[in-house]
């Protein structure tokens, strides 16, 4: 509440006394022209975008001194992004998060990083180089309908550059305390005509966090390369080929009790979309990905292929309708240690989908109402269904409102299905049980407003409810808890000068789960721990000055609220990063982290460690 007065304060400072500001140069106004492709997997209008949709440029992303998408992340309302330890993330959007987190898609240029045996994101094992990225969109709330099972709390689609973006050369290094030592180097040229390729690598070292009786074993370091490729095959067909490679390791707390985790991924990604006449486009997307990820009881070795066609066209003047099919084969074998067993050891999963949605133009160019669904069949839990509803209204061009309806669902995983853990008196999970789909029925409505030059609002609130939610019956896992949540989310933006920016991020958030009446689960300890896992508050105030045409000055302060089920307190941080342009092609900067203490946590289980206060330099050379 303090971080909204002053902002507030300010606010109302500048309308009192209005600064003359061009606008259409400022980082607003280029917001709002924006299109965005992720709420309906197409290019629109970020202003007029029925969805809970926040965008991280590649500016914002610079400037913050990110040196991953988790940190990036932490500035975004709606988002919880917390360190476990030194090398590990929880992240998840609108609750339920963990290590983890299963209710949140993410992708890479449209291929998901949803981990198929753990349900959720390994972030520590997923790296991307952040100097090719072009902007972060992240969908607050339901995204099955286009996207598919798992999308139930949100959708991050992190969206890199395109390789004629990228041409020349670039390197990235730097060190300190904690990012004790990193590198980059990439290069990108033109071949042939219209053919553009880069290629780049990357190297990070990263040093352990911090315990209170001794120095825990959570660093960790990763290498990953990787390439892309865009070509104009013809005035109408645009092709793109991409691939990475990744290999990394990561400690925990104690190698004498858990030793590290090792990880190698590589992907390879094929797209092809042809411009049949303007609004109408066909495009086919594949990849294949590889995951060898050792954990210290559990090795899991998986090869997922992915296809998918989509047909963009407009039936009627008023109507753009996005349709396709889609098809996921993954195969897996798996490795496990007493007391931990998965039977059958191989397994091969197949999901087969169709979806469409058609938005629909009321009224000219002010009103708009799309309706969607999306059918799939999965090897789990057999057909699926999730419908939704999208109304936009543009009232002005300094105000509009949105509503949605939507239906989502998640699929067991792997490790759900076929999990069982013995213990020394006898079965600690013996998994024998049908499991069903969690399911949410989600009510959002949405205001952006320009109330004054240089001044955009953002408010999104939303109630969602949770049935068939995963919890333990009697040594099984079931379908027995039920939840309701609620709340609301609040992006300001001020454009204070020409070159100073300011942002004030708010979210709120109510978690209420409850049994059902025939559930075998008599423990309401663990149903108010799940209520605690995240905070019920969050807000975020960055600026973002430029001190003349060679300085930068950029903080961000944080609060967050205490996670109650895992003792962890409210705490607030600060990140500094002073930037200096020594010339067009070389650039210094310093940033630090967490500087308000010399060590915290940030979440908590039997492995977390402190988060400490780092500083590390950064230099970057373009040739």
């Amino acid at each position: 509440m303090l971080l909204f007065t002053a902002f507030m304060v300010l606010a109302l400072r500048a309308e009192a006394e209005p600064l003359e500001i061009d606008i259409t140069h400022t980082s607003i106004d280029n917001l709002l022209q924006m299109d965005v492709t992720t709420v309906s997997k197409t290019s629109e209008s970020f202003w007029g975008t029925a969805g809970s949709i926040y965008v991280l440029t590649a500016e914002k992303i610079r400037r913050s001194g990110a040196t991953s998408v988790p940190e990036a992340l932490r500035v975004v309302p709606g988002v919880q992004a917390f360190r476990i330890d030194a090398n590990k993330w929880a992240v998840t959007v609108r609750g339920f998060n963990g290590r983890t987190a299963n209710k949140l898609l993410v992708l890479v240029d449209g291929r998901a990083i949803y981990d198929l045996l753990f349900a959720g994101v390994l972030w520590e094992t997923k790296a991307v180089l952040l100097e090719d990225v072009e902007r972060i969109e992240v969908i607050r709330g339901p995204g099955g309908t286009l996207w598919g099972a798992n999308a139930v709390n949100g959708v991050i689609n992190i969206i890199t550059k395109n390789a004629k973006d990228t041409q020349g050369g670039l390197v990235v290094a730097g060190g300190g305390t904690l990012e004790r030592e990193f590198g980059s180097l990439r290069y990108g040229a033109k071949v042939g005509e219209n053919s553009y390729l880069r290629a780049y690598g990357r190297y990070a070292d990263r040093a352990s966090g911090h315990l209170p009786d001794r120095e825990p074993d959570d660093d960790s370091k990763m290498g990953r390369a990787g390439f892309r490729l865009d070509s104009l095959l013809s005035l109408d067909d645009a092709f793109t080929l991409q691939g990475d490679y990744v290999k990394g390791t990561h400690g925990s707390f104690d190698r004498r009790v858990t030793p590290d985790q090792r990880s190698r991924y590589s992907n390879l990604l094929a797209k092809w979309k042809r411009t049949i006449e303007p609004g109408e486009e066909l495009s086919l997307t594949t990849y294949f990905d590889h995951t060898d990820l050792q954990n210290p009881v559990l090795d899991e070795d998986r090869n997922t292929v992915f296809s998918e066609l989509q047909y963009l066209f407009h039936p009627l003047s008023t109507h753009r309708v996005v349709a396709g099919l889609t098809y996921i084969h993954s195969k897996d074998e798996l490795t496990t240690e007493t007391p931990i067993a998965i039977e059958p050891k191989r397994r091969t999963d197949d999901i087969v989908a169709i979806f469409a949605e058609d938005r629909i133009e009321l009224l000219k160019e002010k009103v708009f109402f799309s309706i969607g669904a999306k059918a799939e069949h999965n090897d789990y839990t057999g057909y699926e269904v999730q419908p939704s509803t999208r109304l936009s209204w543009l009232i002005d061009s300094k105000n509009s409102v949105w509503g949605a309806v939507s239906r989502a669902v998640r699929v067991p995983s792997r490790l759900e299905d076929d999990l069982n853990v013995d213990g020394p008196n006898g079965p600690v999970l013996n998994n024998e049980s049908d499991l069903q789909a969690e399911r949410v029925y989600s009510y959002e409505i949405g205001y952006r407003t320009i109330p004054m030059e240089s001044f955009f609002i953002d408010l999104a609130t939303f109630y969602s409810a949770y049935d068939q939610l995963l919890n333990l019956e009697n040594r099984q896992f079931g379908n027995k808890l039920n939840g309701r949540t609620f709340g609301a989310e609040a992006s300001l933006s001020w454009q204070a000068y020409e070159d100073w920016q300011l942002e004030l991020g708010l979210t709120h958030l109510e978690l209420d789960l409850s049994l059902d009446s025939d559930s075998l689960d008599n423990s309401e300890v663990r149903v108010a721990r799940n209520e605690g896992l995240d905070p019920s508050n969050q807000a975020s105030l960055q600026s973002l000055l430029k001190l003349g045409d060679d300085w930068e000055v950029d903080t961000i302060l944080r609060y967050v609220d205490s996670l109650r089920a895992l003792n962890v307190g409210s705490y607030f941080t600060l990140n500094l990063r002073v930037g200096y342009a020594v010339n067009e092609a070389l650039s210094i900067s310093v940033i630090g982290q967490d500087l308000l203490d010399s060590y915290h946590y940030e979440h908590r289980d039997n492995q977390a460690t402190q988060i400490q206060r780092g500083v590390f330099a950064k230099v970057l050379y373009t040739f």
